[in-house]
C-alpha cells in the first residue's frame, strides 16, 4: 500500500524567491512612486514661490509707480498744473500715505529724498490741508518775479535816463560854478582888502578897550575890597545890635513887662497905611481894562511863567517913580487865560474903591511869585474850619496846590497827621507861610487820645519849623496875611466891588498892647491850649548854643 501511494511531482523553482522577488519589485516600486512624488511636490512648491515672488515684484513695481506718479503729480500741481477734483482727492491721499512712510519697504534709494522734497514745497507754497492744494504755485512765482524783474529793467531805463540828464545839467552847474568862482574871486579880494583895513582899525580899538578892561578890573578888585571891609563893618554893627537887643530883652523881663499879645512876631509884609508893599517890585502892568467883563489884560505871560490862577495886587503907579506904587490897594485879579509870551487875560477879583476904579497902567505885585517857601500849622484858606485830621490834611493839600498854582515852591511843609517835616528849608526858602495851631482838649490830653497827641506833636513841629526859620533868617508870615499879599481871593468872598483890604497881623511895637487884626476882639479863634513842653525846648536850646 505504500507502494501505492502517488508521489507529488517536483516543482521546477522555488516559491520563497518569487516571494522575494515580488517583495524586492513592491519596494523598488514604492521607492520609485515616493521619488516622483517628492521630486513633484518640490516642483510644486517652487512654482508657488515663483508666482508669490513674480506677485510681490508686481505689488511694489506698482507701489513704485504709484509712488513716482504721487511725486510726479505733486510736483506737476507745484508747477502750477490744474488738476480737477477727483486728482486733487487721489494725490491727497497718496500724498498722505507717502508721507506716511508707506512706500519706506520698496527699497527706493530715493524715498527719503523725495518726501523731505514734497514737506519743503508744502512748507514754501504754504500747502492748505483744507483744500489739498497749494496757496500759490511756482509757476505763479515766476510770473511774479518776471514782472518784478521788467519793473526792475523799466526803473533801470529810467534811473539811467534820469542819470544822462543829471550829467548833463551837472555840466551846466560847473560851467555856471566855474563863472560864479571866478567873478567872486574878484569881488573877495576886493572886499578882503576893506576887511583887512577894518581889521587893522578894530585891532588898534581892541587894545584900547584891553588897556581900559585892565583898569576896569583893577577898579572891582578895589571895589571887592571895600566891599569886604563894609560886610565886615555891617556884620560888627550887626552883632553890636544883637547884643543891644538882647541887653533890652533882659531889661523887659526884668522890669516884669509880660505881653498880653500870645501871637508870635513875623516880618512885615505890607505897609499898615494901606497894605502898600515895602520892597516888592512890580512884575508887570496892565494895558488894558473891561470894567463891564471886569476883565483886564496884563503885559506878561507865559515867557514869564504866567498860567491860569495866578493872582496880584493892584496898585497906581507913583507919578515921581513908575515903578513905585501909589496910594492904597486898588483891588485884586486872578489870570483866568494865557494869550501869548507877553500877553494874559485876568478877571478881577475885588476892587478897594468904586470911585477909585483900576486903570490901564496900573502896577501888579506878587511878593511871593517865583519864590521858595515853607509851610507849618494848619492852613484854612477856605473859611470853613475842621476839627477832622483828614480835612486839615485835604485843606493842607489844597493849599500847596494853590502854591503851585502861584507859581511858588514849597521847600518844605508839616504834615498834620503825624507832625513830620516833609522836605528841608535852605538857603533858597525866603518865607514861612505860618498857619494856626491845632486845638488842644485838656481832657483828652490827659487821656492820652490820639487826637490830643497828634495836636501835640503837630504844634510841636510848628515850633520847630518856627525857629528853624529864624536861625536862617528866613520871614514868617501868616496864612492870612500871605493871601492878602499875593491878591487871593477865597470862592466864599462876597461882592469884589467894595473890598476893604484887612491889614496883616504882625505882632505889636509896645509891649503889651494889640493892634491888627487878630488882635483883641478880632481873632477868628481863640488861642491854643498850652501843650507839654517838647523834647527841643527854647531852655534847652539857649543852654546848648551858650555852651557853643
Amino acid at each position: 500500500m505504500a507502494g501505492l501511494k502517488k508521489r507529488r511531482p517536483q516543482s521546477t523553482g522555488s516559491p520563497n524567491i518569487v516571494l522575494v522577488l515580488f517583495l524586492i519589485m513592491f519596494f523598488l516600486t514604492n521607492i520609485i512612486f515616493g521619488l516622483l512624488w517628492y521630486f513633484a511636490v518640490d516642483e510644486r512648491n517652487k512654482a508657488f514661490k515663483e508666482r508669490d515672488s513674480a506677485r510681490a515684484e508686481k505689488t511694489a513695481a506698482q507701489q513704485a509707480v504709484e509712488m513716482y506718479q504721487t511725486v510726479a503729480d505733486d510736483f506737476s500741481q507745484a508747477l502750477g498744473r490744474k488738476l480737477t477734483g477727483d486728482e486733487i482727492t487721489t494725490l491727497d491721499t497718496k500724498r498722505k500715505e507717502l508721507l506716511a512712510d508707506k512706500y519706506a519697504k520698496l527699497g527706493e534709494k530715493n524715498t527719503d529724498t523725495y518726501k523731505k522734497l514734497i514737506e519743503t514745497v508744502r512748507a514754501d507754497l504754504k500747502f492748505d490741508e483744507a483744500t489739498g492744494q497749494y496757496t500759490t504755485t511756482y509757476a505763479e512765482r515766476y510770473k511774479e518775479e518776471s514782472d518784478r524783474a521788467t519793473q526792475a529793467i523799466a526803473s533801470l531805463k529810467k534811473s539811467q535816463k534820469d542819470f544822462m540828464d543829471l550829467q548833463a545839467q551837472f555840466k551846466t552847474l560847473g560851467e555856471n560854478q566855474d563863472k560864479f568862482f571866478a567873478d567872486a574871486t574878484v569881488i573877495f579880494d576886493k572886499q578882503q582888502k576893506a576887511v583887512l583895513k577894518d581889521a587893522n582899525r578894530q585891532s588898534e580899538e581892541m587894545t584900547k578897550l584891553v588897556q581900559v578892561n585892565a583898569e576896569l578890573n583893577k577898579q572891582i578888585v578895589d571895589d571887592d575890597k571895600r566891599r569886604q571891609d563894609l560886610e565886615k563893618n555891617y556884620k560888627r554893627q550887626v552883632k553890636d545890635l544883637e547884643a543891644t537887643l538882647a541887653a533890652k530883652d533882659q531889661e523887659r523881663a526884668d522890669a516884669g513887662l509880660n505881653r498880653s499879645d500870645t501871637r508870635e512876631p513875623h516880618a512885615l509884609i505890607l505897609d499898615i497905611s494901606g497894605g502898600k508893599p515895602l520892597w516888592d517890585d512890580p512884575v508887570g502892568a496892565i494895558t488894558r481894562v473891561d470894567l463891564k467883563a471886569k476883565e483886564v489884560t496884563l503885559n506878561i505871560g507865559s515867557a514869564k511863567g504866567v498860567r491860569p490862577d495866578l493872582t496880584f495886587n493892584v496898585f497906581a503907579p507913583s507919578k515921581q517913580i513908575a515903578t513905585r506904587p501909589e496910594k492904597k490897594l486898588k483891588g485884586t485879579i486872578e489870570v483866568v487865560r494865557v494869550v501869548g509870551p507877553n500877553s494874559s487875560i485876568a478877571r478881577i477879583t475885588s476892587m478897594y474903591d468904586s470911585e477909585f476904579p483900576i486903570h490901564d497902567g496900573d502896577l501888579l505885585f506878587n511878593l511871593f511869585w517865583g519864590t521858595h517857601v515853607a509851610v507849618t500849622g494848619y492852613v484854612d484858606i477856605t473859611g470853613i474850619p475842621s476839627e477832622s485830621p483828614s480835612e486839615q490834611q485835604r485843606q493842607l493839600g489844597d493849599f500847596l496846590y494853590v502854591l503851585a498854582r502861584q507859581g511858588i515852591l514849597v521847600d518844605a511843609y508839616l504834615d498834620l497827621t503825624d507832625g513830620q517835616v516833609k522836605g528841608a528849608m535852605t538857603q533858597n526858602t525866603r518865607y514861612l507861610i505860618r498857619g494856626d495851631d491845632l486845638r488842644i482838649d485838656q481832657k483828652e490830653l490827659e487821656n492820652k487820645e490820639p487826637r490830643a497827641e497828634r495836636a501835640v506833636a503837630v504844634n510841636n513841629g510848628i515850633i520847630t519849623m518856627r525857629r528853624d526859620a529864624i536861625d536862617k533868617g528866613i520871614f514868617v508870615i501868616s496864612a492870612r496875611n500871605f493871601a492878602t499879599v499875593i491878591g487871593y481871593r477865597t470862592a466864599t468872598a462876597k461882592d469884589q466891588v467894595g473890598f476893604q483890604p484887612q491889614l496883616p497881623t504882625a505882632g505889636t511895637v509896645t509891649p503889651g498892647l494889640q493892634s491888627g487884626v487878630g488882635g483883641a476882639g478880632g481873632r477868628d479863634t481863640p488861642p491854643p491850649m498850652p501843650m507839654p513842653e517838647p523834647k527841643g525846648t527854647e531852655k534847652s536850646d539857649m543852654k546848648e548854643k551858650e555852651k557853643k
